[in-house]
Formats: C-alpha cells, sequence, structure tokens
C-alpha cells in the first residue's frame, strides 16, 4: 500500500463514520439531552436524548474524550458531529454551550 493511501485511510474511515450521523441527530433534534455516563475503564463519555413519553432513545457515545465543556442536561438539544483536527472529533450544541472533543464518536438509536 502507498504511503499516500496509508495517510488517506484514517480520514475516510472518520468521513464514512460521519455520514450516518446527521440522520439520527435531525431524527432527535429539541430532544432533553444529558451527558449520563462517564466510565473510566473504556473512557467513553454517553450523552443520551430522550424524548417525553417516549421509551426510545439515542445515545451519542464519545469514546476517549480528552475534553468536555457544558452542562449535565439541557432540553432543546441541537448535537452536531464534525471533524476536530486530523484525528479528532468535536461533538457541539451550541445554543447550550457544549462541547466535547474525543478520539471516536459513535451515534445508535436504541428501542
Amino acid at each position: 500500500m502507498s504511503e499516500a493511501a496509508q495517510t488517506q485511510e484514517p480520514n475516510d474511515r472518520r468521513l464514512d463514520m460521519l455520514r450516518h450521523f446527521p440522520t439520527l441527530l435531525a431524527r432527535w433534534r429539541g430532544a432533553h439531552a444529558t451527558m449520563a455516563e462517564l466510565t473510566l475503564s473504556l473512557r467513553t463519555l454517553r450523552i443520551v436524548m430522550r424524548r417525553e413519553g417516549r421509551s426510545d432513545h439515542l445515545v451519542v457515545a464519545c469514546v476517549y474524550p480528552f475534553f468536555i465543556h457544558g452542562p449535565v442536561e439541557w432540553s432543546g438539544a441541537d448535537i452536531t458531529v464534525a471533524l476536530h483536527g486530523d484525528k479528532d472529533f468535536v461533538v457541539t450544541d451550541s445554543a447550550a454551550d457544549v462541547r466535547v472533543i474525543s478520539a471516536s464518536v459513535e451515534v445508535k438509536e436504541y428501542g
């Protein structure tokens, strides 16, 4: 494999990860968000988004976070995920003043 292909591969993987996030996050825009769990063993911050009267929820998992800023919970969530530099991701909700920078991000619906 060429050196150029090796350096593009991680970026391509990050772009693939980002492709499905906007659709899922748009479905949950306006929900109540909570920084529900910060695990030390796997170093993961889980942000859980819920709507009143519904049992399903969305989890934004920030894997290996190294910067966390924002309230523990907020209403009217409008979370976005973008690339941050060469290796990392940034999870933001500008209206709620939330910013999390992490090595990886996973977004998944449950319920």
